[in-house]
């Protein structure tokens, strides 16, 4: 759940194998804690904020170093040496950033999650809105089991009852 460019039109995206894996009630419930971050004022979603929020993390995977071809000449050794030295710097300079950023909104955040657990609860019942947490925690264990029965080719019916068992 998110909001996107200048008008801040508001979009929910649910991946398939979550929305599959989750019976109806749980699928309200998933529904209620994601609507929830809309109306409960999530400090991550704000103007100011979201930007920073998207924007910090791939600043940091863009400094990351990389590998090299390894076939390269003493020029674009030394030229490469130099990028790692300056993107060291720069990627620490935005980590402090983000680390702050995160620091500064993390009770903001963690009340967000809480008052979206509370819609789902409230909209979905208590026990769906605890299933779909147990899948969202488990979400790896989840995965491999609807992969097993996508190559299988099982129908999308079954998931929600691999997704109980993975869990």
């Amino acid at each position: 759940a998110g909001t996107v460019g200048i008008s801040r039109r508001r979009v929910l995206t649910l991946g398939l194998p979550l929305w599959g894996s989750l019976d109806p009630q749980g699928r309200v419930a998933l529904l209620g804690h994601e609507l929830g971050h809309f109306v409960n004022g999530d400090v991550r979603r704000t103007l100011l904020t979201q930007p920073v929020y998207t924007t910090l993390p791939a600043v940091m995977h863009f400094l990351s170093p990389s590998r090299g071809s390894g076939s390269e000449g003493i020029v674009s050794w030394l030229g490469g040496w130099v990028w790692r030295v300056v993107a060291a710097a720069l990627r620490w300079v935005v980590q402090v950033a983000w680390l702050t950023l995160l620091r500064l909104t993390q009770r903001d955040a963690q009340r967000a999650e809480y008052l979206a657990d509370s819609m789902a609860a409230t909209v979905g019942g208590s026990d769906a809105a605890l299933r779909v947490l147990d899948v969202l925690q488990l979400d790896e264990a989840v995965l491999v089991e609807l992969r097993r029965a996508a190559r299988r080719k099982e129908a999308a019916s079954v998931w929600p009852a691999l997704a109980a068992r993975a869990v």
